[in-house]
């Protein structure tokens, strides 16, 4: 089966719309989306890392790691991957005061949410759903502030939990 890029590329504007339009959303997004910022996931992985002990402190090592490998494959795809934002290609999109200036795909900090929470959904499953949650707004405040489209976030998605999984699984090795 063939896919048509055109189709694929109106299919995601028309999703980008859709979850763009809400003005309302705005503020609590703004706020929202810090919560895979680097500097919050990073301040928030390392403060784990100094005063836990155990399984939070094996999950917060596999999370550190997710995030950190993932951010490098996300800054190496987006320098090979010249995708304009979509407060820069549609004309109708509404963006945020202070737009970022770097390639949109894939969405970084949705990655980064992804990466962090995977490896505590895999550890403490009871709370698992806060965690998607969380990684989920994320994602859709990435859009809702106009700096992504939905293949960003799905892309970031994916990246970030596939890489979370991976370092759970390593660091839950070696570290029995």
């Amino acid at each position: 089966m063939i896919i048509n890029k055109s189709w694929l590329y109106e299919t995601d504007c028309q999703l980008f719309y859709l979850i763009n339009k809400h003005h309302r959303l705005m503020l609590p997004m703004q706020y929202i989306t810090h919560l895979g910022s680097a500097p919050l996931t990073i301040i928030s992985l390392l403060s784990l890392l100094l005063l836990t002990s155990g399984d939070m402190f094996t999950a917060s090592i596999a999370a550190m790691a997710a995030l950190i490998t993932s951010h490098l494959i996300v800054r190496g795809i987006k320098h090979r991957t010249p995708r304009y934002r979509p407060y820069v290609s549609l004309k109708e999109s509404h963006v945020v005061k202070k737009p970022l200036k770097d390639h949109s795909f894939p969405s970084g900090h949705t990655t980064a949410a992804i990466a962090a929470c995977t490896p505590f959904m895999l550890m403490f499953p009871a709370y698992s759903i806060l965690f998607l949650i969380t990684s989920f707004l994320v994602g859709i405040s990435r859009i809702s502030l106009g700096l992504h489209y939905p293949s960003d976030v799905m892309a970031g998605w994916g990246l970030g939990f596939v890489s979370g999984v991976l370092f759970y699984a390593a660091v839950v090795a070696l570290m029995s």
